[in-house]
């Protein structure tokens, strides 16, 4: 979190993009996140940020042009074409901070759980 945070002082983050289909370069020790920044200006509206969850390996886009062109028009319109190929969660910067103050982690948000939001007051019974 102390790099997304550090990227945020000067940056808004546009989109997430992480692999759901193993690791894309064989060396790394850790996951590969692939970020889209635009630099913060003072007339910026509150910024969202779109996490894309690729359902293909970098091997299976490079053997198949059409997906490979559906997941970049995807991510250039900033809409889910083929959920095969990627799935598209978008959440505003209070939502993020809403979520991610329930404790639940930052790779969480690759999926649809804006819906915790919707229930963190409520009570239920044990």
């Amino acid at each position: 979190m102390k790099f997304v945070n550090a990227l945020k002082q000067r940056y808004n983050i546009k989109q997430v993009h992480i692999s759901g289909k193993g690791r894309w370069f064989k060396k790394c020790r850790r996951g590969n996140y692939d970020y889209r920044l635009r630099k913060k200006r003072k007339d910026d509206e509150r910024p969202h940020t779109d996490f894309w969850l690729w359902n293909l390996s970098l091997e299976q886009l490079s053997e198949n042009s059409e997906d490979e062109n559906t997941l970049i028009n995807s991510a250039l319109l900033s809409s889910e074409l083929n959920r095969n190929i990627a799935r598209l969660s978008t959440y505003s910067e209070s939502q993020m901070e809403g979520l991610l103050n329930l404790n639940i982690c930052y790779n969480a948000l690759f999926h649809d759980v804006d819906w915790l939001l919707d229930v963190k007051n409520k009570n239920y019974p044990d």
